[in-house]
């Protein structure tokens, strides 16, 4: 079965699902491009917090 409508995974906002073709996740293209900036950015500070933490260890192991 088919759900009729659908949120979009950014803003919420409800959205018609037509009868055929994928199920929308996004209510424009707008929200599908700050959802997918969003992801980006989280995984660059992710990168650089990993990088920091790598860098410390190297450190601790060094001193020891």
């Amino acid at each position: 079965m088919r759900p009729k409508t659908t949120c979009c995974r950014r803003c919420k906002t409800p959205i018609v699902v037509k009868p055929r073709g994928p199920i929308p996740r996004y209510c424009s293209h707008t929200c599908r491009q700050m959802a997918y900036e969003t992801r980006r950015v989280t995984d660059e500070v992710r990168a650089v917090i990993r990088a920091e933490v790598r860098a410390a260890l190297r450190q601790l192991v060094d001193a020891m």
